[in-house]
């Protein structure tokens, strides 16, 4: 896929608009009061209120992928009760001329993964340290009381080990042993 074409006309009161007319984009929206925004492709629009999505598009189908928030998801010209509403991890697409797809589960590091970001939503510890193994050509050992846990978040993939298993550790409870050059250890705090 090339690179993205967007478009984005001056904003009113009552919507935030942008037209993708093809390639991929990451939004990160913050709420505004009374104030949508809208991601509008050849073949979906995308209205959310304040969330993490990805859209991606081609001339004749489009998809999305919400990591945060809520998303609803149409035809540009559809008529409303084919509108589906996506929660966190799941995505629907939108081929020309037919009503969106159902949504569906997806793992969003995978699905959002040309974004450069580990985007985890209710993920096991486990699932996470195996990611960051593979990314970072490591060990990261567990303590057995942290395995269970879950952690929903968003990490730059270019951020160091070091930063990204400090804040797991914050966020768990839990600190961060060193046991040689490519060896880590998460345990709880003392």
């Amino acid at each position: 896929m090339g690179p993205a074409t967007l478009s984005y006309p001056a904003e009113t009161e009552q919507t935030r608009k942008v037209s993708l007319e093809e390639g991929r984009a990451f939004f990160d929206v913050q709420p505004r009061e009374e104030t949508s925004f809208v991601v509008e492709t050849p073949t979906a629009r995308a209205t959310v209120l304040g969330t993490q999505f990805g859209v991606a598009t081609r001339a004749d189908t489009t998809s999305v992928v919400l990591a945060t928030g809520s998303v609803q998801v149409e035809r540009p010209d559809g008529p409303t009760d084919e509108r589906v509403v996506l929660k966190p991890g799941q995505r629907s697409w939108v081929a020309d001329g037919n009503a969106p797809a159902a949504p569906t589960p997806v793992d969003l590091t995978d699905a959002l993964n040309w974004t450069g970001l580990f985007v985890f939503r209710s993920t096991p510890l486990t699932a996470i340290t195996e990611r960051l193994q593979r990314r970072y050509d490591t060990q990261i050992s567990l303590a057995s009381s942290l395995a269970d846990r879950t952690v929903t978040g968003t990490f730059d993939r270019d951020q160091p080990l070091q930063e990204v298993l400090q804040t797991l550790a914050a966020t768990l409870g839990a600190e961060v042993r060193q046991e040689s050059d490519d060896q880590y250890r998460l345990v709880p705090a003392q």
